[in-house]
């Protein structure tokens, strides 16, 4: 929230209707105010309130199919890793045989191969949402 003098807006033109959604509009104001020498005040409580209402533009610049991917290969990650830990729990057995633990290590070799790779598409889309 901010306040100010009506003379003090009246200086500076008023708000910037040229931006759309929202966001930046009071930064931009602000920035004019301080820019004209005008000093901020606090009135918290003691003024009246007015908002000028803007719709909210989506902040994602992720397409419907890439947030869509995203969900799925989060669920795919957290089944992975479920996997990861039920094999390296196998680990454990102290009567595995050797060929049993081979076939694990090339089991959970598989999973973190892919485990990477769904991690690094999951950071791909990350940086879009």
């Amino acid at each position: 929230n901010m306040s100010f003098w009506r003379e003090d807006i009246i200086k500076i033109n008023g708000y910037n209707e040229a931006f759309v959604g929202w966001g930046g509009d009071d930064s931009e104001l602000a920035n004019r105010l301080h820019n004209a020498g005008i000093a901020g005040k606090r009135l918290k409580f003691a003024a009246v309130i007015y908002h000028i209402f803007h719709k909210e533009e989506d902040k994602s610049k992720a397409t419907f199919e890439q947030r869509k991917d995203f969900a799925r290969i989060e669920k795919e990650i957290k089944k992975l890793e479920e996997k990861k830990a039920e094999i390296t729990a196998k680990f454990d057995d102290a009567s595995l045989s050797p060929e049993k633990i081979m076939e694990l290590s090339k089991e959970l070799d598989n999973i973190q191969t892919q485990l990477e790779e769904k991690e690094e598409k999951w950071m791909e889309l990350a940086d879009l949402m």
